[in-house]
């Protein structure tokens, strides 16, 4: 990553990065389909790590660790001390907006919503780039438009036809089916351009004749389970996606019929969530009180096995407890992928767990972090007036680590149920251990402790024998070590 940065830095390319993916609730169940498909294609990358085989190169195979977003996120903005933005609703929707605010060179991504909105002077592939003569193709929302015979401004109307997220499968399969019936997907895509040509639109995709799309929406509900009225608002959403800015009602602080308090909390997330002090997980849950786990690289459908998001149920729940105090009338929804269907019959929801003793979530907040003297970056601001933040740079408090670190295992130490004097003691080498591997050891007594985590013996005398080496390092060792450990 130190070096994808520095090759653009030499050629005079500042990079904004654009992480976080806040799911809007209308996407929820496409975010599960999508979950489900990762399964799959896990348990094909397993079955072939059991064959000691490699996947087809280039082949569909990679799935992302389910949290490397988040590690990435705070790579970029505390390790290398890049710019690096949280959006607060779909990242394409963020950076379109953005880019279309700073008048951006271009967008450096894979997704093809950015040359249907065409935000940026440019739009360049990810996948095409070469770091080494810094070279890329030009996906051309223009040549797009030539080449089916529409205006730029018609791709939006373009690309709902033809179905998204929003348009999704189900409702447009009847409506596309006598297309693709009828030849070659090149004469299913001229077809598709030829039902937009007379549609004339605004310069932002906006059909100036609602009567055309109503038209158009009567066509596609002709097989489809939805009435042609919902069809119509779907469509009007999905044209609207590619250039409104919009945010879920529960990020709109200022008119939720709330105490000050709370109003100050969630608030003081939104800042700390967009300066990427903590991650989408924590804003879902105290903003909806829900929370996203995708799917992870695990072996699956083994009754030996028990899945991670059952393993991490009990931490989750004392996580809870810490953000809302203990209180037993919040329900937290939780979307955690198990397994193939395991959402099928419905999103099962939970209630934090009973704390022997929390602080609030507030004054843990203010205690290890305080806002700093500079204003917000540009880059931190918000498209939109109607969320609430604040808009001075955070920064760390150290004069509080040694508070924040009691608060840490205490908290943890309730997760399972460890005894009094194994948290005295952690407590007092924690100190003299590398911070780097604070995290990596309380990782290792959770899952000693949770039945069903499955640590072989193996696993488990190869992390004491590793904590035991680590423990009796200096530093520049330890950097040695973990770069070692790393190749």
């Amino acid at each position: 990553m130190q070096n994808f940065y520095k090759q653009f830095r030499d050629i005079g390319v500042q990079l904004i990065a654009f992480l976080g993916n806040y799911k809007p609730k209308t996407k929820r169940q496409g975010w599960i389909k999508r979950r489900y498909d990762h399964i799959d294609r896990v348990n094909r990358i397993m079955t072939y790590a059991k064959a000691n085989m490699k996947p087809v190169a280039n082949s569909d195979f990679g799935v992302f660790p389910s949290e490397l977003v988040d590690t990435v996120a705070a790579v970029i903005r505390f390790v290398l001390k890049e710019t690096i933005v949280h959006s607060l609703t779909e990242t394409d929707m963020e950076i379109i907006a953005y880019a279309r605010k700073h008048k951006s060179f271009g967008i450096l991504s894979q997704d093809t919503d950015f040359s249907i909105a065409n935000a940026a002077h440019y739009y360049l592939s990810m996948r095409h780039l070469c770091l080494q003569n810094m070279t890329t193709c030009v996906y051309d929302s223009r040549g797009l438009a030539d080449h089916l015979q529409l205006q730029v401004n018609q791709l939006p109307l373009f690309a709902t036809l033809m179905g998204n997220d929003i348009m999704d499968y189900d409702t447009m399969k009847k409506f596309h089916y006598p297309i693709l019936k009828a030849g070659a997907i090149k004469i299913f895509v001229q077809s598709i351009a030829s039902l937009c040509r007379p549609v004339r639109c605004d310069q932002e995709g906006n059909p100036l004749d609602k009567n055309q799309i109503i038209g158009l929406s009567k066509q596609i509900s002709a097989g489809s389970y939805l009435d042609f009225t919902k069809v119509y608002t779907l469509m009007m959403e999905s044209i609207s996606s590619y250039s409104i800015y919009s945010v879920e009602d529960e990020l709109l602080i200022d008119k939720m019929n709330i105490s000050s308090d709370q109003k100050d909390i969630l608030s003081l997330a939104v800042t700390l969530y967009r300066q990427c002090w903590i991650t989408c997980d924590v804003l879902m849950l105290l903003c909806a009180k829900e929370i996203k786990m995708a799917t992870c690289i695990e072996i699956f459908n083994d009754g030996n096995i028990k899945p991670i998001g059952k393993v991490l149920s009990n931490l989750r729940r004392v996580l809870y407890g810490a953000t809302f105090q203990g209180d037993q009338t919040v329900r937290i929804t939780e979307y955690v992928i198990t397994g193939t269907g395991c959402l099928t019959g419905g999103i099962p929801t939970v209630t934090p767990a009973e704390l022997k003793s929390v602080q609030s979530l507030g004054d843990v907040w203010r205690k290890s972090l305080k806002p700093g003297p500079s204003q917000m970056d540009k880059v931190w601001e918000l498209l939109t007036e109607s969320v609430l933040v604040d808009d001075h740079v955070w920064v760390r408090a150290p004069e509080h680590i040694e508070d924040m670190r009691k608060y840490f295992v205490s908290i943890f130490a309730q997760s399972c149920d460890m005894k009094p004097n194994v948290v005295e003691k952690l407590l007092e080498i924690l100190p003299g251990l590398p911070s780097e591997v604070h995290i990596p050891l309380c990782t290792f007594l959770y899952l000693d402790h949770e039945s069903g985590a499955f640590l072989s013996s193996s696993e488990r005398d190869a992390v004491l024998f590793t904590f035991s080496l680590v423990s009796v390092l200096s530093s520049t060792q330890l950097h040695t070590f973990l770069e070692l450990f790393s190749g």
